[in-house]
């Protein structure tokens, strides 16, 4: 089992995805994980689109580590990311991965620390209008 052609094949098959969405010019919200950021192609795909908004739901390292803190052993299993040291994983994250996405969403940042799903739709919707 290869696991870099597996990985390559879903990348594929997810930049098909996202051009099947976005032919229509429909509106959508779109939630997207690490890993479409990080694909040249779907960058690519997004940044190229019309009329597209794109927001980062910014998280401290702290509010990661107290989420995760909460996660019950099954749940922490079935992320084998978190299998390893909590605290290095998000440190990692918040160094590697938070100046890309602040950077893709255009100044489009939303603090989610200790809020609630509802309010952070809220502070989305406002931004649009």
């Amino acid at each position: 089992w290869d696991a870099s052609k597996a990985w390559e094949d879903f990348a594929d098959m997810e930049n098909e995805c996202l051009q099947e969405l976005f032919k229509d010019g429909q509106q959508r919200v779109l939630s997207v994980g690490w890993r479409t950021i990080f694909a040249e192609q779907n960058r690519g795909l997004i940044a190229s689109t019309e009329n597209l908004v794109r927001f980062y739901l910014e998280i401290s390292l702290a509010e990661q580590l107290r989420r995760a803190s909460k996660l019950s052993p099954w749940e922490l299993e079935n992320r084998p990311a978190l299998q390893w040291d909590i605290k290095s994983f998000f440190t990692n994250m918040q160094w590697d991965r938070a100046p890309i996405y602040k950077d893709f969403a255009g100044g489009n940042i939303i603090p989610v620390d200790k809020r609630s799903n509802p309010d952070i739709i809220k502070s989305i919707i406002t931004r649009l209008h």
